[in-house]
């Protein structure tokens, strides 16, 4: 399993701090901030975002490969063996071995 940064902390090592932090002060977007500066906002914006296209592309995943595994075990499971090279239908196990009850979704259905 990999020992380093998380895969957001690696997209966000890609920003560049000193250019964002320029237009800040350009634009006064600090002013009178006292808690939640700018590159807090953008990072926790940034960060929905990146959860919102990891679940869209796990649903695309899960049509596509006909999964009959709901999305919550699914990300589970990634979240898990992100690094692996093992192929998604080998590491799902059949459902009907699953002894845990189905998680029910809060959100609808994506596809």
């Amino acid at each position: 399993m990999h020992q380093g940064m998380l895969v957001f902390a690696q997209v966000m090592a890609h920003l560049p701090l000193s250019t964002f932090r320029r237009c800040v002060a350009a634009h006064r977007g600090d002013h009178k901030v006292q808690e939640f500066s700018c590159l807090d906002q953008f990072f926790a914006m940034a960060f929905a975002q990146f959860a919102v296209c990891t679940y869209v592309l796990i649903a695309i995943v899960k049509k596509r490969l006909k999964l009959s595994h709901s999305l919550y075990e699914i990300l589970q499971i990634l979240s898990l063996t992100i690094f692996e090279t093992t192929p998604i239908n080998q590491l799902l196990p059949n459902p009907s071995t699953n002894s845990e009850p189905p998680i029910t979704p809060i959100q609808g259905v994506l596809l």
